[in-house]
């Protein structure tokens, strides 16, 4: 099992008053799946893929990564375990607006002490792999919103993470740009990625083989489609 919470909560609290956003989420996610945590905004889904992403820590509960509870994790063994095996990709994208997409890609293997030669040899095969090659050198401001995407996506794969979590990875682009994205994700589930898409869009989640249904901070429905 890849990943695993048990009886998972989350309270944010401000002053005396508390706003629970998840209330006890039991959830297994295999290796190699692709799945939905589909929900409206204020259900608690993005809560949980932080949680997942480990952004942010349970206030009751445990989740377990690769069999290993995290719960004792220092913050230096949770950047370790971020930047190793989870790739991030945001509605947001979160480039680095003064480096190249090139050198956006490298960031993550710069962390990981990869050598500069070899860094930007990886960096622009994984940009190659996006269908974005030519544009290594293009400011983010100069590139479409599914161009800055798919280095997002090329960035999240630096390292070669077993488990790919997007926030609403559409939400920003037009509907066919979007499906090429979706497309570029089950292609790298189909290579053995796990990947789990957040979203609120009916349409996104229809091309994952799960769907869990995420409302007022619990799961309310999970769908296996085979």
């Amino acid at each position: 099992m890849l990943l695993e919470l048990k009886g998972v909560k989350k309270v944010y609290r401000n002053g005396e008053a508390a706003f629970p956003a998840l209330k006890g989420v039991d959830l297994r996610v295999a290796e190699g799946e692709m799945l939905a945590v589909m929900g409206p905004s204020g259900s608690g889904k993005s809560t949980l893929l932080q949680i997942l992403g480990l952004l942010d820590r349970p206030t009751e509960g445990e989740y377990l990564l690769l069999g290993r509870p995290t719960a004792g994790l220092s913050e230096e063994e949770r950047a370790y375990l971020r930047n190793r095996f989870i790739g991030f990709v945001f509605q947001a994208f979160f480039l680095l607006p003064r480096l190249t997409a090139v050198e956006n890609v490298e960031v993550p293997l710069a962390y990981a002490g990869v050598p500069p030669r070899e860094r930007r040899r990886r960096a622009l095969a994984l940009l190659e792999r996006v269908g974005l090659l030519e544009r290594a050198g293009s400011l983010p401001n100069q590139l479409s919103g599914g161009q800055r995407q798919r280095v997002a996506i090329a960035r999240a794969r630096a390292l070669r993470p077993p488990l790919l979590l997007a926030d609403e990875p559409t939400g920003a682009l037009d509907t066919r740009t979007g499906e090429e994205i979706l497309d570029l994700f089950g292609e790298l589930n189909r290579e053995g990625t796990t990947v789990i898409v957040v979203t609120h869009e009916a349409g996104v989640a229809e091309r994952t083989r799960r769907i869990v249904r995420v409302r007022d901070g619990a799961i309310v429905a999970d769908e296996g489609r085979g």
